[in-house]
């Protein structure tokens, strides 16, 4: 068994057993479609489906920033997406970012973080992300030197800063800025700001 640090992202769908009661087979085929959608913005920020979840899914990623920046993706094309069909069959997911040490056991992923990941999820209102303070933490830092290090002439802009995306992306990304590097919870005299979100937000 490996141990490893990894970035946690924990996603299901709000509402899924009502929806599910109303139309078994339409809900399910909705879900596949839209988890099929996803899956390549997963892949382009180094992320690997861990397991499904029947109304979701756990991803890990080896970057923090990766998963921040994965799960606003995400939730931005399943606004695009929802924009498309009846207000029905509007399907929102909810998602729970966190890192720390986790035990790899073949493809699975085990341990506390990613517990605190699930419990995040738990908490995010439907279409957005909660993110747990110590990922905040880490994703700030990382850009923090990332920005510096491409700071000379020459160098390509910040990836960060959206440029070159779609206009919703962009304005999500801006969103993820504001709440990743403003204190809007009072959870860093906590005890327990390592697991409190501190960062929940909509990118719609």
């Amino acid at each position: 068994m490996e141990r490893r640090l990894a970035a946690i992202v924990c996603a299901d769908v709000a509402g899924y057993s009502r929806m599910m009661g109303a139309d078994e087979e339409g809900t399910h085929a909705t879900f596949k479609a839209h988890r099929t959608a996803v899956h390549p913005i997963i892949l382009n920020h180094g992320g690997r489906l861990v397991k499904n979840t029947g109304d979701g899914f756990l991803l890990e990623f080896p970057s923090i920033v990766g998963a921040i920046e994965a799960a606003i993706d995400m939730q931005a094309l399943m606004a695009e997406r929802n924009n498309h069909i009846p207000a029905d069959r509007v399907m929102q997911f909810r998602m729970g970012v966190h890192m720390g040490d986790v035990m790899a056991d073949e493809d699975e992923v085990f341990g506390d973080d990613v517990n605190i990941a699930v419990r995040l999820e738990s908490v995010a209102i439907p279409g957005g992300v909660a993110i747990s303070a110590k990922a905040r933490g880490e994703a700030t830092v990382s850009r923090t030197l990332n920005s510096r290090s491409m700071s000379g002439p020459g160098n390509q802009p910040d990836p960060m800063s959206g440029a070159g995306r779609p206009a919703r992306r962009r304005r999500t990304r801006r969103i993820w800025r504001r709440n990743i590097e403003r204190r809007s919870w009072a959870c860093s005299r906590s005890p327990i700001s390592a697991t409190a979100p501190t960062s929940i937000f909509r990118t719609d």
